[in-house]
């Protein structure tokens, strides 16, 4: 977890975009405390394609993500962001 909160922008890229953090192996407070993570840190994410790839992280992240992607929602002001979210939600309960 270490890595996820003192690295730079460009490992914690790395780490979403290969997606290890989504290993089915990982117990699920532990993917839950990555999506946390994740979502402290989404204003480095939130431009194009960059985004893309953090809403496919979350998303296989599953079941664990969704109440630290709700309590995100239910915290964001800005609607754009909010879309994200919603739109991350929809795809883990599809």
């Amino acid at each position: 977890m270490d890595v996820l909160q003192h690295s730079p922008k460009q490992v914690r890229f790395d780490i979403l975009e290969t997606q290890v953090c989504a290993r089915d192996d990982l117990d699920f407070e532990l993917r839950e405390t990555i999506a946390q993570a994740f979502l402290a840190e989404f204003h480095d994410y939130a431009q194009q394609p960059l985004s893309d790839i953090f809403k496919s992280a979350l998303t296989r992240l599953g079941a664990p993500a969704i109440r630290p992607l709700l309590t995100a929602l239910h915290e964001q002001q800005h609607d754009a962001e909010a879309d994200i979210f919603a739109e991350c939600l929809g795809d883990i309960g599809a």
